[in-house]
């Protein structure tokens, strides 16, 4: 995937569709085969492309998450303090920011990292902006 890629769905849907469009004709049906957050795009993909999906493989899916179930994991005090005033989410972005460039990362090859300790600083702030970015039920729009 291209370095420069933003990380927020509407960039990797848009990725998406370019690749399908230069890899597979036009007129061919596809088999998706997806996991975890590529679900979305993939269902995201499919919905808009429904004329071209011949089938569909998935598991450990992304849904649409709710408040009310977020709360039983405790996470939903989290998003709430990135959410609210922008003093308090700043802060909290920060102290990740601080904390996680101090994390050791997995050797998973040359030049590949699991935590991006190369730019340590944009941990925090792209975690705030998925923060934010995030859509929950209920929540309104938001462009993720």
């Amino acid at each position: 995937m291209a370095s420069h890629l933003a990380y927020r769905f509407i960039d990797h849907a848009l990725y998406l569709d370019e690749f399908i469009a230069a890899v597979i004709p036009r007129l061919q049906t596809v088999i998706l085969v997806m996991h975890d957050w590529g679900s979305g795009l993939g269902f995201h993909w499919a919905r808009r492309n429904a004329h071209r999906v011949a089938g569909l493989a998935f598991m450990e899916f992304v849904h649409p998450m709710t408040w009310e179930l977020f709360e039983t994991g405790g996470g939903a005090n989290m998003f709430r303090k990135f959410r609210g005033p922008p003093e308090v989410g700043r802060k909290l972005a920060d102290w990740y920011r601080k904390t996680l460039k101090n994390t050791r990362s997995v050797g998973i090859g040359p030049g590949r990292h699991w935590i991006q300790e190369d730019n340590p600083y944009l941990i925090g702030s792209e975690l705030a902006k998925w923060m934010e970015q995030v859509v929950l039920a209920g929540d309104g729009e938001r462009k993720v």
